[in-house]
């Protein structure tokens, strides 16, 4: 070690002690994980193809019973163990505002083929002759016959589900006479019905007699078909006879990079229901340069997958709205390729670089992470986003889709295998550190425990896997690498009964074991009791309890107690060889058992760590249309290295019933909560109208008949629902929270009123000293407009994160002496603990009873949520 440190720091010389220390500690962490680990995160050959596997074993070296292995066609290793399928379902995103932004589509053709009796012209008739003759009239008919074109490029596989649901919600809504389903391959430029046959001629095919259609055509236009005329050609021969619009899914930011390069005009017409030739639009510069006619050029209506853009496209067509919508321009050639494409030569390399750039950034953090795999499907690439990149949507995935980076190995429209390129498959991974790539398969691991539906059974609606099982008898042709570990709650998801921690204590041999069958202390039996409700002789071994352990089963978390004590005994030991030496056979040990070494339950085994608090954050607010009725959102933590939580569905209930609503949501979070020995906190994100509910007076477990309030069980207390929704407040924010770690003294709190009224509060605050207030009353519901900011609405504009008051209507000098007993000692950190255990000693009369409601406003910008306006909300109570 000497001789190695000596050669380091005469190599660099700049290096002090803790450059020296982190290298080393890298250099072994590499090596560790290198030798127990088969997942690359490395290619060494980036100019062949897949030169990697010449070099690599045909099978993993040493397996993991329990890994997951995708089974893709062009798949060559072989796995023994059991097949399953992980389903995964993504639906189209706000499936309500889509179908709300093509009701213009409702709108009738008055003229249609029935009659009916006109009941006013007969009465009109009646009235005048005095004879009752029936008057008929034409009954109006929906305007159109829809025929849906779906493009079938491998790239269109990623709106699978999506264009599927989008076609249900058209013949669900009630618009259209009929809606027909067809499909184009673009490179033949060929039209199939739904049969599978070819469609054509495609004029005679679309005007059928005595019906009026609209062709919607759906495609990303990132096949290579759309590189060339014929597709286009296709397209301008529908558009001349009939009403032609397209649908691409990607965001508009993205159409230049794909074969939808023409030049795109605002749009309008002056008839309802009018053809292509009758929309008119500005002619764009890049043309009145040209000496070709603007007639050769045919408009034809484009939009995006979104409810903004379908309804443009939808009230201009069946409404000649003004505003108009966007049109692409279709020349009489059908395609005129960019001249600087064809002498463009980017390197795969330089191709990557410009994407990391440019890409946003949760389409690059997913082209990283799917880097080690040599190949995969797109289930198993939806899987990843979901589960390591959870703020990524179905854009970033076509972003990276479209990218150039991915070539199809097997061309499948519905479920295509795709592979990096090498050079950006090496590029890429350059990125990619071991924390990532282990990150990455704890994170799927969880994700599919969790939230998928895995089954035993084959389906083709998912990622299709192998769980690695020495002796199941089954040989199964399957990917190298794996992408996930099923862990113990796993394995029950899957329907796998055999115990993947059935070990014993002949696991632990040579040197380790020499010493636990030596090693006796003091704090062994205390220690053991954490594990096993059963006492041990003065004279036991920590090899004997370990012997011991090995016997009992896996307790709620996965963990065999066994492996736990040899944790938890590792942490006593340090900073002694030995304690490092426990620590890191036991983390080994638990990853080959499936067992994520990063979460909190594995980490808590160690005494010296202290693990944050969960958290039960919720939101309520009043109904736009009704104040009596307030809808409710939560998250639960589940994890507390883990932000921001999986949100709750919301639910909306009577304001009579919103302190019992409260209660059941505390009571089902505690169920999920079990082992966790922390003090969890409440957490009420609340419009500044409620911001006066006494919440932390509302009863814990009202069905049980106590009336314990909140704030004896947790500590409580509010956000301002407003701040987090005010993105342009988030900076001033953010800004002052930092400065509030960096000095969290009692100085800087401001009493309001300290000096005098002469100064305006928004002024004062404006000075980045004081980074906490202590209102003198409670905060007014509502705040008249034209008036200066009140104290509360001045402290959120400048981001002060803490704001005291009290509920009650409390002398100023009483409320200074107790905010000031609170803070005098350790300052302004960890107020909400502080102010949880004045709260407990008001209940118990030892102080007075008006220290019970005051209230702490404690708003950390490092824990904002996300709030979904496309949220189910179900009826509660």
């Amino acid at each position: 070690m000497l001789e190695l440190i000596t050669v380091l720091r005469a190599a660099c010389p700049e290096l002090d002690v803790w450059s020296v220390g982190d290298a080393l500690w890298l250099a072994a962490a590499e090596d560790d994980q290198t030798q127990t680990h088969s997942m690359p995160v490395d290619r060494s050959h980036p100019e062949a193809r897949k030169p990697v596997q010449q070099n690599e074993p045909a099978t993993p070296a040493e397996p993991s019973t329990g890994s997951l292995f995708e089974t893709l066609p062009t798949s060559t290793a072989v796995h023994t163990g059991q097949a399953v399928t992980i389903t995964r379902t993504r639906g189209l995103a706000d499936t309500m505002a889509i179908g709300r932004a093509l009701q213009p589509f409702m709108g009738r053709w008055p003229r249609g083929p029935r009659a009916q009796l006109d009941i006013d012209a007969t009465v009109d008739s009646y009235t005048q002759s005095g004879i009752l003759v029936p008057v008929m009239a034409s009954e109006p008919e929906r305007w159109f016959v829809l025929v849906v074109v779906t493009d079938t490029t491998a790239s269109m596989a990623v709106w699978h589900e999506q264009i599927a649901e989008f076609t249900t919600l058209l013949r669900g809504m009630g618009a259209f006479q009929e809606v027909i389903s067809w499909s184009l391959n673009s490179d033949t430029a060929e039209l199939t019905n739904n049969r599978g046959r070819q469609v054509g001629p495609v004029t005679r095919a679309v005007n059928s007699p005595g019906s009026r259609r609209l062709v919607l055509l759906v495609s990303d236009f990132a096949g290579q078909g759309w590189q060339d005329a014929p597709a286009w050609l296709l397209l301008r021969t529908l558009a001349a006879t009939t009403p032609t619009v397209l649908v691409n899914p990607l965001p508009r930011r993205l159409w230049r990079h794909s074969g939808l390069r023409h030049p795109i005009v605002r749009a309008r017409t002056k008839t309802i229901g009018a053809r292509n030739a009758d929309l008119e639009f500005p002619v764009p510069l890049r043309l009145q340069a040209l000496d070709e006619p603007i007639d050769d050029w045919s408009p034809i209506p484009v939009a995006a997958l979104t409810a903004r853009s379908l309804a443009r496209l939808s009230q201009t067509i069946m409404r000649a709205e003004l505003q108009g919508c966007d049109a692409v321009l279709v020349p009489a050639s059908g395609y005129e390729p960019n001249p600087q494409e064809a002498t463009s030569t980017t390197s795969t390399t330089e191709l990557t670089d410009a994407f990391l750039r440019t890409a946003s950034p949760a389409a690059a953090r997913l082209s990283v992470l799917c880097s080690p795999f040599e190949s995969l499907s797109l289930p198993l690439l939806h899987l990843v986003c979901r589960a390591a990149v959870p703020e990524a949507g179905l854009t970033d995935i076509a972003e990276f889709l479209v990218s150039g980076l991915l070539v199809i190995e097997q061309p499948d429209s519905h479920a295509p295998v795709l592979s990096l390129y090498p050079q950006a498959a090496t590029r890429l991974s350059a990125y990619l550190t071991y924390h990532d790539a282990w990150q990455t398969m704890d994170a799927i691991t969880r994700h599919i425990t969790e939230h998928s539906r895995a089954t035993r059974t084959r389906s083709t609606d998912g990622v299709l896997a192998v769980v690695n099982e020495p002796g199941a008898g089954l040989a199964i042709t399957a990917e190298l690498r794996p992408f996930a570990a099923a862990s113990n709650d796993l394995r029950r998801v899957l329907g796998i009964t055999t115990p993947l921690n059935s070990w014993n204590s002949a696991a632990i041999r040579g040197e380790i074991r020499t010493f636990l069958e030596t090693f006796r202390s003091p704090d062994l039996r205390a220690l053991a009791r954490r594990f096993a409700h059963t006492g041990f002789t003065a004279d036991a071994t920590a090899w004997d309890i370990i012997d011991f352990l090995s016997g009992l089963d896996p307790g709620a978390d996965g963990i065999p107690p066994a492996l736990a004590f040899i944790k938890a005994l590792s942490a006593t030991l340090n900073p002694l060889k030995q304690g490092s030496t426990l620590n890191d056979w036991a983390d080994t040990n638990a990853h080959r058992l499936g067992i994520d070494v990063n979460s909190w339950r594995w980490r808590a085994l160690d005494p010296a760590i202290v693990i944050p608090p969960l958290h039960l954050c919720i939101a309520i607010e009043p109904e736009p249309a009704n104040s009596r009725t307030l809808v409710i959102s939560h998250w639960r933590q589940d994890d507390p290295y883990a932000w921001p939580p999986t949100p709750g569905v919301p639910l909306t209930v009577d304001a009579n019933d919103l302190e019992r609503a409260t209660a059941d949501l505390v009571m089902n979070t505690e169920n999920a909560w079990i082992g966790y020995g922390g003090t969890p906190r409440l957490e009420f994100i609340l419009p500044r109208s409620l911001l006066n509910l006494p919440v932390h007076r509302w009863r814990n477990a009202s069905r049980s008949g106590t009336h314990s309030p909140l704030c004896a069980d947790y500590p409580v207390a509010v956000r301002s629902l407003e701040r987090m929704r005010a993105r342009h407040w988030h900076r001033s924010w953010q800004a002052r929270w930092s400065q509030f770690e960096e000095d969290p003294s009692a100085e800087r709190l401001y009493f309001v009123g300290q000096f005098g009224n002469t100064h305006p509060i928004d002024a004062v605050l404006s000075d980045e000293h004081w980074v906490s207030v202590a209102l003198s009353a409670p905060p007014t519901q509502t705040i008249e407009p034209g008036r200066e900011p009140d104290d509360l609405t001045a402290a959120l504009r400048s981001g002060i994160p803490l704001v005291l008051w009290n509920q009650q209507s409390v002398d100023i000098e009483w409320m200074r002496t107790i905010v000031r007993g609170l803070t005098e000692v350790d300052g302004l950190a960890d107020l909400t603990s502080r102010i949880h255990k004045l709260r407990l000693e008001a209940l118990a009369g030892t102080i007075p009873s008006t220290a019970l409601d005051l209230v702490l406003l404690w708003d950390d910008p490092r824990r904002v949520l996300l709030f979904e306006e496309s949220w189910p909300v179900r009826a509660g109570l």
